[in-house]
């Protein structure tokens, strides 16, 4: 199978609204990450390693996010969001 890719979000947004789909978004990634750390410890008594690197990362990148949509710059502004999610399966 090729990679396939899927497009999540497409569309403009005035500022309260893309900062309420990004922030929702990135909200459910890092309880993602929390809940498989979570699971993780509770069966191995160990991080998980890649969870712990990543929700530093997504917390930084909500702080900017937000940063960005409730600066002034973004008043009387539309936001265009584009995401596409590809998927591809490894060996």
């Amino acid at each position: 199978m090729n990679n396939q890719v899927f497009k999540l979000i497409d569309g403009d947004f005035l500022p309260q609204d893309a900062k309420e789909v990004l922030v929702k978004l990135f909200l459910n990634k890092i309880q993602f990450h929390e809940m498989k750390n979570f699971s993780t410890n509770e069966r191995s008594g160990e991080d998980d390693l890649v969870a712990i690197k990543r929700i530093p990362e997504l917390k930084e990148s909500l702080a900017k996010i937000k940063y960005v949509l409730e600066s002034e710059n973004a008043i009387g502004k539309r936001v265009t969001i584009k995401t596409y999610v590809e998927i591809s399966l490894n060996d």
